[in-house]
């Protein structure tokens, strides 16, 4: 809350974000960050209350029973007509609870976003993406697509949805995980293909859900979500397969891959074995740390899997009531913001629109395409409603899909060859990725064109970003005197003193020649990117 106390954009951005909450859900996000409660209950008395009880009432959301059938719930089942109250709470504090987590998050980036633009560090033109939940920030931000109250009504009916996606039993427990995955771990030939067969291979023969949801670091780090089973047989083939030291491509070398495929089923089958022994045996599957996976904790719902598929209509439905398409300005988007969804630099066309349609099977963008010509949207006039479109699709599909970070990091690193990249974000998550990104894909050939990049975290290098610099330290002159020698001595010339000695020259030598001019943000700010989280 730094920003908040000193900063009058920051803190107008909180104040906005603080007032709407108030008057529509009755909750005080700027005292959740401040003060943690542990449970806060609203009144529905009065005119004002009514109103806000008529609004948890009136949200619902879709999910998927055990028989696979979707139904519709009220997201809040024990609020209606008669009830006085409704407590939120949390045994750490509301702060955890995913809800109010979340809102608090996108508020403290807008805030920072705000607070960087009021004293001119943003460039204009930079290109940005967000990561999962931080795509909201970043659209909200830079291409101003939600309004404060739009981008927390959002978020707060997005975080509530996905809580409530799952079924739980009567110890609020989920069948549903995340855990990290480093394929590495396993070997140096274990690939990103090789996970990715895995993987599936696991989900076909269990007949689980298992996927792999975030793609973040090549190589290096990647997301699972899945039923627990799942989670824990996929644990038990990466351990087995890193304890046999079987080389997957390898064995591709030595036969043919339908052979390689029936070994990695057998191993599956075993594995699978020990996980249903695991969970008869302790009855519910507490998930470990394996070679190459780290469980989640807190984490209960498998986040853009095909589980929360259901989910995407209602969303859509939310979502396209709270963006403007009359404020929307394609032009803040088109080649600059990399969605999730298909990491590909945002256009408004009609090839756009089939490449989305191709990973979702949208109805809407089918029936654009399906009468494309006839409804002329490759028109001008047609342009900004195209985009809202395309957009609106964007964000209700990423619900239920993978982040695609990998690609959404090359686009920055090669399309649009940035020398600085900001986080926005509570730590330095981006940054730790794009920092292994550069170090494993991109340093060498940078170096070999002297291409200095700037990777920087908002909640870590503010003064980098904010150009905070300290004035260098210089010691004072010193004098030296020097003694005039006396007529005896016939000397050619008089030495005038005293004489100033010279500043040791700084490492480096020619760097003192550099005349000493204040330093111009919008000259150092060129191929800029922002990354949310």
């Amino acid at each position: 809350m730094e920003l908040y106390n000193n900063s009058p954009a920051a803190r107008a951005v909180w104040e906005a974000a603080d007032a709407h909450l108030l008057a529509v859900y009755g909750i005080s996000i700027v005292d959740i960050v401040k003060n943690n409660p542990k449970e806060k209950t609203i009144h529905f008395g009065g005119i004002k209350g009514q109103a806000i009880r008529q609004r948890y009432m009136s949200m619902s959301y879709d999910t998927t029973d055990k028989d696979g059938n979707v139904k519709t719930l009220p997201l809040f089942a024990d609020i209606n007509v008669r009830t006085p109250q409704y407590t939120f709470s949390h045994p750490n504090g509301l702060l955890f609870a995913t809800q109010f987590a979340q809102i608090a998050l996108v508020v403290t980036e807008k805030a920072a976003f705000e607070d960087m633009k009021s004293k001119g560090l943003v460039q204009t033109d930079c290109a940005f993406a967000g990561h999962s939940l931080g795509e909201y920030s970043a659209l909200a931000s830079i291409a101003d697509v939600l309004a404060i109250s739009a981008l927390v009504d959002v978020v707060f009916y997005r975080g509530i949805t996905m809580q409530r996606a799952v079924e739980r039993d009567e110890h609020n427990r989920s069948n549903y995980a995340m855990c990290a995955v480093n394929p590495s771990r396993i070997g140096k030939s274990f690939s990103d293909a090789a996970l990715r067969e895995v993987v599936d291979t696991v989900s076909h023969e269990t007949n689980l859900l298992l996927e792999i949801v975030n793609f973040n670091v090549e190589g290096q780090q990647y997301v699972c979500a899945g039923e627990l089973l799942a989670l824990e047989t996929l644990t038990n083939v990466l351990n087995y397969l890193k304890i046999k030291k079987i080389d997957i491509q390898q064995l591709t070398e030595q036969f043919t891959i339908e052979q390689v495929k029936e070994m990695l089923k057998d191993i599956i089958t075993s594995c699978l074995d020990k996980a249903k022994e695991k969970q008869k045996a302790e009855g519910y599957i507490k998930l470990e740390r394996g070679f190459a996976t780290i469980p989640l904790p807190g984490i209960d719902v498998p986040f853009h899997s095909r589980y929360l598929w259901a989910g995407v209509m209602p969303f859509r439905a939310y979502l396209s009531k709270k963006i403007n398409p009359l404020h929307l300005n394609p032009d803040l988007l088109v080649g600059k913001y990399i969605p999730n969804l298909i990491a590909k630099p945002f256009e408004v066309t009609k090839e756009y629109a089939q490449i989305i349609y191709d990973q979702t099977s949208s109805p809407r963008l089918d029936k654009v395409l399906s009468n494309w010509d006839r409804d002329n949207w490759s028109s001008p006039e047609q342009r900004q409603k195209l985009a809202y479109t395309i957009l609106v699709e964007l964000l209700a599909y990423q619900f239920a899909s993978p982040v695609r970070w990998i690609q959404t990091q090359d686009l920055l690193f090669t399309h649009y060859n940035f020398e600085r990249l900001i986080e926005l974000g509570p730590g330095p998550t981006l940054t730790g990725m794009a920092t292994r990104t550069l170090k494993a894909k991109y340093e060498a050939a940078d170096g070999s064109v002297s291409r200095v990049r700037q990777i920087l975290c908002h909640a870590k290098n503010p003064k980098e970003i904010y150009y905070q610099f300290e004035d260098e330290v210089v010691d004072a002159p010193t004098q030296t005197v020097v003694e005039v020698p006396s007529p005896a001595a016939a000397a050619p010339a008089p030495v005038s003193a005293p004489a100033v000695a010279a500043p040791v020259a700084p490492a480096g030598g020619a760097a003192a020649a550099i005349p000493d001019e204040p330093l111009k943000a919008v000259d150092t700010l060129r191929d800029q990117g922002f990354g949310w989280r």
